[in-house]
């Protein structure tokens, strides 16, 4: 990931990278990576806004998202539709999100608690990644601190998930 206007650059910080929910975000270039995506990240929502980004992919606005949704801690997925909202990140605390964008198999686990899509997301691809702002617009930058992200092209099963997310609890005592 990159960002080469220097203003918009996220901050390095002893915890991990800051993003200020004005105008910092970081962007990879232009790539393959379709539905189904696995997202697994350790942060920490720093504020909450109902249309603030946290990862979307390059493609579309709002494309293969997560994103703070609904009410406050409230983080949801998307494609072209909203589901799965999960209120279990308390502001300024960091924890572990893992969110799968698989149409109606699309699921979304803050912390230990999981929940299951209500509905299909969308057909949506990511054609890249962008962090802490939507797809194609200068819009919705969310003011958030990554200390770790793992994108994965696939739906992981049950076996690959608790082994990612054993090492990320261990790694960081989540």
């Amino acid at each position: 990931m990159a960002q080469a206007v220097g203003t918009n650059q996220p901050l390095l910080t002893a915890n991990g990278v800051l993003f200020d929910g004005i105008d910092n975000f970081m962007s990879t270039a232009n790539f393959t990576l379709n539905q189904p995506i696995t997202y697994y990240m350790v942060i920490r929502q720093i504020t909450w806004s109902e249309v603030d980004y946290l990862i979307s992919g390059k493609a579309a606005n709002g494309s293969t998202a997560i994103r703070q949704a609904v009410s406050t801690p409230g983080i949801s997925v998307l494609s072209s539709n909203l589901v799965a909202n999960n209120t279990n990140l308390a502001l300024n605390t960091f924890g572990y999100v893992r969110a799968i964008i698989n149409r109606s198999s699309s699921k979304l686990q803050v912390n230990a608690v999981n929940v299951e899509g209500s509905g299909d997301v969308g057909s949506e691809n990511a054609g890249g990644l962008n962090l802490a702002k939507i797809g194609v617009a200068a819009l919705y930058f969310g003011n958030v601190e990554y200390k770790e992200l793992i994108v994965r092209d696939k739906a992981d099963n049950s076996t690959d998930e608790t082994l990612i997310y054993n090492y990320l609890k261990t790694k960081y005592g989540i």
